[in-house]
């Protein structure tokens, strides 16, 4: 990750308030997403970008 993305993450962290220990990414419900759903849409990115799956993008 770089460090730019890094640092949006963090600030979206921050405007979600959410907790240091906790998961960011969250259905709309509040539930946080599951591990599978997460590589779920990594797998859709990598298919429709091809830069994202030669550059080995992942959420891990």
């Amino acid at each position: 990750m770089s460090p730019t993305r890094l640092v949006a993450v963090g600030d979206q962290a921050t405007q979600r308030h959410a907790p240091h220990d906790s998961q960011l990414l969250r259905y709309r419900d509040g539930e946080p997403i599951s591990h599978r759903r997460l590589d779920y849409l990594y797998g859709r990115v990598r298919k429709h970008h091809l830069w994202a799956d030669s550059t080995g993008v992942s959420a891990h």
